[in-house]
């Protein structure tokens, strides 16, 4: 009878173990805060958990642009504020094959939605303009050892650029000249970061 009970034992335990894992929900985290570096320069970042699947990435970046006539080079850096929802659609098969979700390590589908500002540092002439934006986008977030991750999203949008100009003509006389142009835009993000 003791013979019996052993091999009984294992078998229940074993069981035990398998549906406790069967039963381990793929979630997002609750609140993800980081710091991210790469294409664009610089992002301070927060997901916070929407449900088990959605997270909603806030973050302020700083944005870098160039542009280049008549011989000079400019260029101009100015702060940009986004706010991100995102689908992770793959934590499920993540988890089911061992492989981490944590700080939210998967492939998302998001929706940029953000505003370059006009606060800028700038070489002598470069002039920014404030800029509203909307990209669907896709990506993916894995970890590197416990802190670090690395990213990579890309996704096609719209921008629109409000330009508000004061001139002067040839007699002198001030003019207001403001106008909103539309149109598509191609976001490309690359980052390695550090998350709390």
């Amino acid at each position: 009878m003791k013979h019996i009970k052993e091999p009984f034992l294992i078998v229940i335990v074993l069981l035990f173990c398998l549906s406790a894992k069967a039963q381990k929900k793929a979630s997002v985290e609750k609140n993800v805060f980081g710091v991210q570096i790469g294409l664009p320069p610089l992002f301070l970042y927060n997901e916070t958990k929407l449900s088990n699947s959605i997270a909603l990435r806030s973050e302020l970046s700083m944005s870098l642009a160039f542009e280049s006539y008549g011989g000079n080079t400019n260029w101009g850096m100015a702060p940009a504020l986004t706010l991100t929802p995102r689908y992770y659609y793959n934590l499920n098969k993540r988890l089911s094959k061992d492989k981490r979700i944590d700080s939210n390590s998967g492939n998302y589908l998001g929706l940029m939605c953000g505003y370059n500002t006009n606060w800028y540092k700038s070489s002598q002439i470069f002039k920014q303009s404030p800029e509203l934006f909307v990209i669907p986008s896709w990506g993916i977030r894995r970890n590197i050892g416990n802190s670090f991750d690395y990213e990579f999203s890309c996704g096609v949008g719209y921008m629109w650029t409000y330009h508000d100009y004061t001139y002067y003509d040839f007699f002198g006389n001030k003019g207001q000249y403001q106008n909103t142009e539309g149109d598509v835009c191609v976001s490309l993000r690359l980052t390695i970061g550090y998350h709390f």
